[in-house]
């Protein structure tokens, strides 16, 4: 059961089914006009229609003394009227006869600045009072656990300017004891912190002191052993009733092998980017459609137009109408039935008009959900090759893969004896015998279990079908290690069509794996931040008209924080541009955008928003895909002080 709507109406824009509590959304009129899925289920008829003291009726809504609610249908007039009720204790009866014990929050939804509606959730308190009740009895075990966390927890006073604690953990990270640790000044700890990064943490304290929560500084400390280790210290300002900082109070947490393994991650990243940019293949992805959305320098040789150029067409703009339907059918098969390609001859043509022969292999990437999200791949220039004699075309195919893997190691399997044929110290980096391991079977042993029967299919099937092969696999070898390997192989055929021999390359990517890996948890990481950020936060992209102007600036992503801000939800701002937005949006702002795009630099102004009727302290910075992240945090309670 999704989210019910009453046609006759014109609701709010809610995401009722993103709430994880039961939630009604009324109109104006005071009726209900959807309730997500998690309240369509506590009922046993529609509730869509009902007003509030029907829906107080129907649950038998009462106070937690046991006294009937009748002025439902007035606190609904009240949120209507711009008011908000949080955490009202109420108790409901199910159809099935059970007693809840609920905390009910109703607020007003706006849209452009005008009340449209009423969202009313729902929170079992039960769960609430046994979690607090749970806290309490465990206060001095959860001290305990505390007390032997590997972060150090702190806490200064501020009337004294003096340390009054520090959990044992911090010996742990410093080296210096818990009492060597009180007894320091703040003078002292600065004294430790590394000069480039001293002042960060001087300004990250000072401005934290006067107004904000807290924050999070990473900074290297000079420990006693006399190495520098890379600490995350987060804290914040507790506060008295008036608003009077008390006391600093944060923890410490030891990330150097995190700093590390980032330096790693992009001294890998940079790597593999000039180890694309010096392939003498062209590099590419698509989108599921075939739109290059990434074009490798090489593009430039191949076709005589910059990457750039290319980004948004399809390579099969740059063929003869003939060529372009069959490439073009070729590709949709494979993206319909998520395979890759390997391959796969085209004709095109340079930018002089030159007949350009290509051949092209690609493999599809897909969302945790199976969706095909991209195609990944290389296109080289075979016109040469084509040129050639077929006599010449099993050497030529063994170039062509020597080039491709980069002097990966070759193998190549005999059809009639199934003999495999392999360079002698590759197989030895796995502590194999290159004596024992002549045959498929030989290598079939150390496959991983979870992956054999893979394998074994994705064999039979490119040789009933002739299809070339490429898979990736685990093996685990002697030592106890398991490694991942890539395969690539095709079948040569003789005049008659019989399969021959099967040449191929053989890949260690395994430290590519673990990157990917590094590199996905970052991303998750990265993306926790955004959506927990207090500022308004979105991601941009600068639109450019028929002219090759800067004409608009669109939001390809925002934050929680953004959709309150406007009071409008991210499915109505995402894919809109500013100035669809914000009409009276100053002009000065694409070049502003076009400035930290193009030049990469940081860019910190304050600016009004009559729209709004606020003022923001906005930053911008690029971040990929020359794209800029722009923040805004609210000063308009500064400016009218």
């Amino acid at each position: 059961m999704g989210a019910h709507t009453k046609s006759a109406m014109q609701p709010p824009t809610v995401p009722l089914d993103a709430i994880r509590q039961p939630a009604a959304l009324f109109d104006t009129d005071g009726r209900i006009v959807a309730v997500n899925e998690i309240a369509g289920e506590m009922a046993d008829r529609p509730l869509v229609g009902l007003s509030a003291d029907e829906l107080s009726v129907y649950f038998d809504v009462c106070s937690p003394g046991g006294a009937p609610v009748a002025d439902a249908g007035s606190l609904i007039a009240q949120v209507l009227g711009g008011e908000t009720f949080a955490d009202q204790p109420v108790a409901i009866t199910l159809p099935d006869g059970r007693r809840l014990e609920i905390l009910a929050t109703a607020s007003p939804v706006r849209e452009g600045g005008v009340v449209t509606g009423a969202l009313v959730i729902w929170q079992d308190v039960p769960r609430s009072a046994r979690t607090e009740t749970a806290l309490r009895e465990s206060e001095q075990e959860l001290r305990s656990i505390l007390e032997r966390s590997i972060d150090a927890i702190y806490r200064k006073d501020l009337a004294t300017g003096r340390p009054e604690y520090y959990s044992p953990a911090i010996e742990a990270l410093s080296g210096f004891s818990v009492e060597e640790c009180l007894a320091m000044s703040v003078d002292d700890i600065l004294a430790r912190i590394h000069p480039e990064d001293r002042q960060a943490a001087v300004s990250a304290k000072l401005e934290t002191a006067p107004g904000n929560a807290g924050a999070t500084l990473d900074y290297r400390f000079l420990c006693r052993d006399g190495t520098y280790r890379w600490f995350s210290d987060r804290f914040r300002i507790e506060r008295d009733a008036d608003g009077r900082p008390l006391s600093w109070e944060g923890t410490v947490r030891d990330i150097t092998d995190q700093k590390q393994a980032e330096a790693a991650l992009r001294e890998s990243e940079e790597k593999y980017r000039a180890l694309i940019e010096t392939n003498a293949d062209f590099v590419w992805e698509t989108d599921a459609t075939g739109r290059f959305t990434y074009c490798s320098p090489q593009i430039e040789r191949l076709w005589g137009i910059r990457p750039g150029e290319m980004i948004g067409r399809t390579p099969f703009d740059r063929m003869p109408p003939d060529e372009r339907a069959r490439a073009l059918e070729a590709f949709q098969a494979a993206a319909q039935t998520l395979t890759g390609f390997s391959g796969m001859e085209v004709v095109s043509s340079d930018g002089r008009g030159n007949r350009v022969d290509l051949e092209i292999s690609g493999v599809p990437f897909f969302d945790a959900d199976g969706t095909l999200l991209s195609y990944r791949g290389t296109t080289r220039d075979v016109t040469e090759q084509k040129r050639a004699t077929t006599a010449l075309l099993e050497s030529e195919e063994r170039l062509r893969l020597a080039q491709e893997s980069a002097g990966i190691a070759i193998w190549d399997r005999d059809a009639a004896t199934d003999r495999v044929t392999l360079a002698p110290g590759f197989i030895r980096r796995y502590l194999l015998d290159p004596a024992t391991m002549v045959s498929y079977e030989d290598w079939g042993r150390y496959i991983h279990p979870d992956d054999r029967g893979r394998v074994e299919s994705e064999r039979q099937r490119a040789l009933a079908t002739g299809e070339p092969l490429e898979i990736e696999f685990r093996i685990a070898i002697p030592s106890g290690e398991v490694r991942w390997l890539q395969l690539k192989g095709r079948g040569v055929r003789d005049e008659s069509g019989g399969l021959t021999r099967v040449l191929g390359v053989i890949i260690d990517v395994t430290d590519q794996k673990r990157a990917e890996e590094a590199l996905r948890e970052s991303e998750a990481d990265a993306r926790s931040f955004f959506a927990n950020m207090v500022n308004a936060c979105a991601i941009c992209e600068m639109v450019i008209d028929e002219s090759g102007e800067p004409a608009d600036i669109r939001l390809v992503d925002v934050n929680p924080a953004f959709e309150q801000t406007l009071s409008l939800p991210a499915h109505l701002i995402v894919g809109q541009t500013a100035f669809m937005i914000l009409p009276t949006l100053y002009r000065e702002w694409l070049d502003l955008f076009l400035e930290v795009s193009q030049k990469g630099v940081f860019v910190a102004v304050e600016e009004p928003f009559p729209a709004l009727d606020r003022w923001f302290h906005v930053t911008g910075f690029p971040v990929r895909h020359g794209r800029v992240a722009v923040v805004f945090r609210d000063i308009t309670a500064e400016r009218r002080s």
